[in-house]
């Protein structure tokens, strides 16, 4: 009937609550429910519903042990993520939010004075937050920043709540800790107030090339570490022990994040249709659609010569061992598969036709779940048009592939303890590959302007590296300048002196930078894509 979504979060959830998704198995246990003897399938009765498939459903799973059935599901919030802006944010999105409601719910549901979501008021959402913030009354308090993702959750939600009108007031903004008055000429209040004013909005965390490069050895390669005379990590050869699955697909997925810093969500859902086509220049572009960028905007990004090799050898290699088993086990055959039967570049775009059809979709509209099924033909015959895939073919599921780099850092971190370093080990994350990329770009950029131009000034001038921020601006995706500069020019002020060329493939991204000033930063044209 259903697959499970979430049942513990972080031992907050407990076992009252459980998160599902619809959309699983077409059977139910015998005498669950008589009403389901009305339908064929579990599947009719939620298309009947009008319930999507990963739809996800809260259950009372306390109510449902003792009473099969009497049990109760959230029905006001179960309707929340059936009909309101829920299906279309983002699945990072909707993954962050989703370890928000359960715990909210359970704890409104424990008290004396029973509550659901939908009728929780300002006194609550204090008390609530006191609970989640306040390291006193909690040894596993949330810092700022993570209490204002719940805040975004929760404003989400009693948006939707007040226009459907199951609540009369919004407690995220009618009656805030900082409300000070009403606005006169409309009915909406001054926004309360809720965000934490302490949390740290920018971070930047970042590890060199060359810790980088001993990270993705021992996380992807099976490498052991060692410390050396003076406590530094460095590479002791294979490890025996080591058993890794899907290591060329993974270790390439980490050298994209690092070297096109692009995120993990918008990596783990490109088509092998969107890849470059082949090129003998030192980058190559690619257009990342606005279904899969966190944004909603598309952009083009350039990719070094290495990248454009790694993910080319993917295909040729593991890729294509889990399609020949994919095959063999005649996977792409079920009715949930569609064919890609014709497909074309117009504008920058790339636009396909399905199942023979005549209209032309265009990738901007093909989102995580419809590529997802989605089958192109090669010369071999017909496999997954997902990049990532499975070691038995089928396409990788995005919260796995999500999970990847923080399954090589704890692997990383083992290591590192195991060989007796003394001292903090570094910790890469997603946002750490992001940031570094950045970094290095925008060293490798003032290098060749300060070639380009002479000698730089004995005070830092913003303005005379504008072009270097410009391009990672737009590699990045970031909507205005001043959001790259805000996040990285204190840090690059800080970094320029430090030597990245010892690694092989920035030493050749700054001489074709230097080589090739041009075409790595086009013109306006260029610049307007990531707005379309």
């Amino acid at each position: 009937m259903f697959e499970q979504f979430i049942s513990d979060e972080r031992g907050v959830v407990g076992d009252s609550w459980l998160t599902v998704l619809s959309g699983g198995g077409s059977s139910a246990p015998p005498h669950f429910l008589p009403e389901l003897a009305w339908f064929d399938s579990l599947e009719d009765l939620e298309a009947t519903a009008g319930i999507r498939p990963g739809t996800p459903v809260i259950i009372d799973l306390a109510r449902l042990r003792a009473d099969p059935e009497g049990y109760r599901t959230e029905r006001v919030f179960t309707e929340f993520l059936r009909t309101s802006r829920w299906s279309r944010l983002k699945q990072g999105t909707r993954t962050t939010y989703a370890t928000v409601y359960p715990p909210i719910i359970r704890w409104l549901a424990s008290r004396s004075l029973p509550k659901a979501l939908h009728e929780m008021d300002a006194n609550d959402l204090g008390e609530w937050k006191e609970r989640r913030t306040d390291p006193v009354r909690n040894e596993r308090s949330i810092s700022g920043a993570t209490w204002n993702k719940e805040v975004a959750a929760l404003s989400l939600f009693f948006q939707w709540a007040l226009r459907k009108q199951y609540t009369v007031e919004n407690p995220i903004e009618e009656f805030g800790p900082s409300l000070k008055f009403r606005d006169s000429n409309t009915t909406r209040a001054k926004v309360g107030g809720w965000r934490s004013k302490n949390a740290r909005i920018r971070r930047v965390d970042w590890i060199e090339p060359e810790t980088f490069r001993l990270w993705s050895n021992v996380a992807f390669r099976g490498y052991a570490v060692t410390t050396s005379g003076n406590n530094k990590l460095v590479g002791a050869g294979e490890d025996p022990s080591f058993r890794g699955r899907n290591t060329q697909r993974n270790a390439t997925f980490v050298e994209t994040l690092y070297f096109c810093g692009t995120r993990e969500g918008e990596t783990s859902l490109l088509l092998t249709l969107e890849l470059p086509q082949k090129t003998a220049s030192a980058f190559a572009e690619m257009r990342l659609p606005s279904s899969i960028t966190k944004p909603g905007r598309s952009r083009t990004i350039v990719m070094p010569w290495l990248i454009d090799g790694l993910l080319r050898r993917y295909v040729q290699q593991d890729r294509r061992r889990a399609v020949a088993l994919g095959r063999r086990h005649d996977s792409y055959s079920d009715v949930r598969w569609h064919r890609i039967t014709d497909h074309r570049v117009k504008r920058g775009k790339l636009e396909i036709q399905i199942d023979g059809r005549r209209s032309w979709v265009n990738h901007d509209q093909l989102l995580g779940p419809d590529r997802r099924w989605l089958l192109a033909e090669t010369e071999d015959g017909w496999e997954p048009a997902m990049l990532w895939l499975t070691e038995s073919g089928l396409p990788a599921n995005q919260r796995n592939m999500t999970k990847v780099v923080q399954r090589a850092t704890r692997r990383w971190d083992s290591a590192c303890k195991t060989a007796g370093f003394v001292g903090s080990v570094p910790y890469p994350t997603a946002n750490t590959l992001r940031y570094s990329f950045a970094l290095n770009w925008l060293i490798a950029w003032h290098k060749v302007i300060d070639e380009e131009i002479g000698s730089p000034p004995p005070a830092y001038s913003p303005s005379r590296y504008e072009d270097a921020y410009t391009a990672v601006q737009w590699q990045l995706g970031h909507r205005d300048l001043q959001t790259t500069m805000d996040a990285y020019l204190l840090a690059v002020k800080d970094l320029r002196g430090i030597n990245i060329f010892r690694e092989a493939t920035f030493k050749s991204v700054y001489e074709a930078l230097h080589s090739r000033h041009e075409s790595v930063l086009p013109g306006l044209g260029y610049q307007a894509s990531i707005h379309d």
